[in-house]
């Protein structure tokens, strides 16, 4: 009887040990797909956020700002009602 509680002892302990091992890897997985998310996460932000300065800025550089404005007839009229 005492050597079959020993050798469930030994049993519980090996389970408790793979189970702690299975955890710890698992919590390591954890942490580095969190890590690489956050990464990835920054540098698609920096990425995006320097895209719209540089736009804004060549946008601000060349394009012109509007000088004249008026009114614009869209109607058109013939010049004389022979070609009808």
């Amino acid at each position: 009887m005492i050597e079959q509680n020993i050798a469930m002892q030994k049993a519980v302990r090996k389970v408790k040990a793979s189970a702690a091992d299975s955890a710890n890897y698992a919590l390591g997985l954890t942490k580095t797909a969190i890590y690489h998310s956050v990464i990835i996460a920054i540098t698609l932000g920096l990425i995006a956020n320097s895209s719209v300065f540089m736009y804004a800025t060549f946008y601000y550089a060349f394009v012109p700002a509007p000088e004249h404005e008026g009114y614009v007839n869209p109607i058109f009229e013939p010049c004389s009602p022979r070609y009808k």
